[in-house]
């Protein structure tokens, strides 16, 4: 369960993304974007010390793009291929240093727990209440990892390490030990939705587009 704070952020969360965009080889542009958030998503850190979230923003032409971040009190050894993108105050838990998640091995676990157990996105309650919010946007995975036992690749998803994560064209390429993980940020809206043999995958549809899209794999 992620627990939402009614808090003010400096900068926000789209201004930050919208000075970070522009210095990515996936995006196609080099002036700071005006971004329209279009759904996110959360997963769950096991510890309960790392949040994990997942933009979808729309740039002026139209693309929409794939943002995982990670919100951390402390910042993380900087011998790891995390990448800081700024830090950020949070008018309840003070300074919080934000992350391409895409290095950050929490992300990177939870994400491929997601996709091997099916358990979709964290619920999403804020600070006081009880009842989950309405989810702006649906994930679900499908497929699975013929080459490896249930046991072998559940155990990989829980302890795996990035050892690097590379960019390759909109995407970007994680090399997690016994796994591959690939994070889509550029979002194909028409995207076959049929699962590639020997990959699991997340998808995501949000409201107004209905039919699934890749999000990222595992292989």
């Amino acid at each position: 369960m992620a627990l939402i704070y009614d808090a003010e952020l400096k900068p926000d969360k789209l201004e930050l993304v919208a000075q970070w965009l522009p210095l990515q080889a996936w995006y196609d542009g080099d002036e700071v974007p005006e971004l329209t958030k279009v759904g996110a998503y959360r997963f769950d850190d096991p510890d309960g010390e790392v949040g994990i979230e997942t933009l979808l923003v729309r740039t002026p032409d139209g693309s929409v793009v794939q943002v995982p971040l990670t919100y951390r009190a402390e910042p993380l050894d900087e011998s790891g291929p995390a990448s800081l993108i700024a830090t950020m105050e949070h008018s309840v838990l003070g300074t919080r240093y934000v992350y391409d998640a895409t290095g950050d091995v929490v992300y990177v676990r939870a994400l491929a727990t997601a996709i091997l157990h099916g358990t979709g996105q964290a619920d999403q309650v804020k600070d006081g209440q009880d009842t989950p919010m309405q989810p702006s946007m649906t994930v679900r995975s499908e497929g699975s990892l013929p080459g490896h036992s249930v046991a072998e690749t559940d155990d990989a998803a829980q302890t795996l390490d990035v050892e690097s994560a590379e960019i390759a064209g909109e995407t970007t390429v994680i090399d997690a030990g016994i796994l591959t993980v690939t994070v889509q940020h550029v979002l194909d809206e028409i995207a076959d939705a049929e699962v590639t043999a020997g990959q699991a995958r997340l998808l995501g549809s949000w409201p107004g587009h209905d039919e699934p899209v890749l999000l990222a794999a595992l292989a």
